[in-house]
């Protein structure tokens, strides 16, 4: 899952985000949480936020603008805190204007990502090499133009299994 959130600051009521062992503490702020498997990382936009793992021995962080943090759940209780690093926080944030922005990644993660917004998923095929990547901005609500761009793109052919789900795959011979 994933949120974006747009918090006043009040030190009376601050609010704070719980998710997969990790706690992210408003200080008046604009921030993306996202939780992906046993990940949960948190990139700041504007003003500040807290982030500690809830259990483990990760010392809480505070954020500045551009910054993210990954918190990763080792099992069951205790927790890991990767370094902090510089992001644009507009590729992280492009999905609340219904676009996704990817800059070099990994065809099967932008699939992944993509496959989020849409009821009609994308598979890569057995034999597509790992390696390819995909830039470019594609608008959530058209999974038909990603997968048309990813086929223009690497030289690959889709096949529809069904209304919901197309194959992405080396050409037929």
């Amino acid at each position: 899952g994933q949120l974006f959130l747009d918090v006043a600051h009040d030190p009376k009521r601050p609010l704070v985000v719980s998710v997969d062992g990790v706690e992210v503490r408003a200080l008046g702020t604009r921030f993306n949480v996202r939780s992906a498997g046993s990940v949960a990382e948190v990139t700041l936009v504007e003003g500040r936020v807290e982030v500690a793992a809830v259990q483990g021995p990760a010392m809480p962080v505070v954020l500045a603008p551009g910054e993210q943090v990954a918190v990763v759940q080792d099992g069951p209780v205790p927790s890991r805190m990767g370094g902090v690093r510089a992001v644009d926080s507009g590729p992280v944030t492009s999905w609340t204007k219904g676009r996704l922005i990817f800059e070099n990644e990994r065809l099967s993660k932008a699939i992944e990502r993509m496959n989020r917004y849409t009821d009609q998923k994308l598979v890569l095929g057995d034999s597509v090499p790992d390696g390819l990547r995909v830039s470019g901005t594609f608008r959530t609500r058209d999974p038909d133009a990603f997968a048309a761009a990813l086929s223009d793109l690497h030289g690959l052919e889709i096949r529809r299994l069904d209304n919901r789900r197309s194959v992405l795959g080396p050409t037929a011979s």
